[in-house]
């Protein structure tokens, strides 16, 4: 059923209980990530998410150094060999309660990847609201470890670089004091009819996908053609020019969660993985012996049901005061469901603890008999 479903369609679909979409976006999740070029891996250094593919042209920030063929100076990414994806993304339903549906759509982002016209920088697409900059200009700065022009300080920020980087015009998202959305120029590997396709999942689901998203809501992404790919587009164009484009339909979160990315998994994952088996708190492990080859992600439960407080209407005069008060309901309503999720733990091992201790008083009594 799953591979019969498109995704536009899952999509559309809504139900009170919420089991069959969320069983069928799990599955759509297990066949996407059977495919070899969509499994993603973790760098050694960065702990950044990327595909094979992706290698030849990310950078990594805490990588080595080195120059590639066009006399850049860039790292590559390494690859963690004790990484398994399977497991993370366990961890990720287990630990966050978010949804298959949007468990799905934050993988999906990792899977394409565009490039920077302002920074010439490829990055996913959740990061698409990670590209830096420098407000001022760099100046010499005076170092008693080097001659000088070997350091270099930004006015806005003190900001403090080697000459090599600013020769190199290093830039992106790990340079810069100020933030914004990056300018898509192109997505790499991917034709036109295709990348019009990925635009606009990324408008639909922008609420789920996007790490750091602008202030409002994007209506469009500008991506520049190719003149061919352009020739293409405007003769594909010609006969459906009465027809009308349908509007882009922004889908809603579901989650509480909803806004933890799979950059901040990965670090929350990392200080899990590397804990001592006897600092965990497993409930229920001892009963289910699962090998990482053989986990599947259908043992979870999927009928976790969320709540995501809805925005009150205001006012523009009364923007900044509503926005602090849903703010405050939302911590409130964080808060509310890991304390109940918090009882509910401790419950549950308190009834295994006595059910125990009740099997135990059997045997006494028996042995006494």
């Amino acid at each position: 059923m799953a591979k019969k479903v498109s995704l536009d369609r899952l999509d559309c679909l809504k139900e009170r209980k919420d089991k069959l979409v969320s069983r069928l976006f799990m599955k759509k999740l297990e066949l996407l990530l059977e495919k070899e070029k969509n499994y993603l891996h973790k760098c050694a250094y960065c702990q950044k998410l990327f595909t094979k593919g992706q290698r030849k042209v990310l950078s990594c920030a805490k990588g080595r150094a080195m120059v590639d063929h066009s006399g850049q100076i860039r790292a590559k990414h390494v690859i963690d060999r004790s990484w398994d994806l399977k497991k993370f993304v366990t961890f990720v339903r287990e630990t966050y309660r978010i949804s298959w549906k949007e468990i799905y759509w934050k993988v999906w982002s990792y899977l394409y990847i565009f490039k920077c016209e302002r920074c010439q920088e490829f990055y996913p697409i959740a990061e698409m609201g990670n590209c830096r900059f420098h407000k001022l200009q760099c100046k010499v700065k005076a170092s008693l470890h080097g001659p000088l022009g070997s350091t270099y300080e930004f006015e806005c920020c003190s900001q403090t670089v080697d000459v090599y980087e600013v020769l190199n015009g290093k830039r992106g998202s790990t340079c810069g004091c100020v933030q914004q959305m990056h300018e898509a120029e192109n997505c790499y590997q991917v034709d036109a009819k295709k990348e019009r396709k990925v635009v606009g999942r990324i408008i639909s689901h922008q609420l789920i996908i996007l790490e750091n998203p602008s202030d409002k809501l994007l209506d469009k992404i500008p991506i520049k053609y190719s003149q061919a790919d352009a020739q293409g587009q405007t003769d594909a164009s010609q006969p459906q020019s009465a027809s009308t484009t349908p509007p882009v339909v922004i889908i809603k979160p579901s989650s509480l969660n909803y806004k933890i990315s799979l950059s901040q998994a990965v670090r929350d994952f990392s200080k899990y993985d590397q804990l001592p088996e006897d600092q965990y708190l497993q409930i229920d492990e001892e009963d289910r012996q699962i090998s990482k080859d053989q986990m599947q992600f259908d043992q979870l439960d999927d009928s976790l049901n969320s709540y995501v407080p809805a925005p009150s209407k205001s006012n523009n005069h009364a923007g900044q005061s509503t926005a602090h008060q849903w703010q405050l309901n939302w911590q409130k309503e964080e808060e509310a469901m890991r304390k109940k999720l918090e009882r509910g733990a401790i419950n549950q091992m308190k009834s295994k603890l006595a059910a125990q201790n009740r099997q135990q008083n059997n045997v006494n009594n028996d042995n006494q008999k």
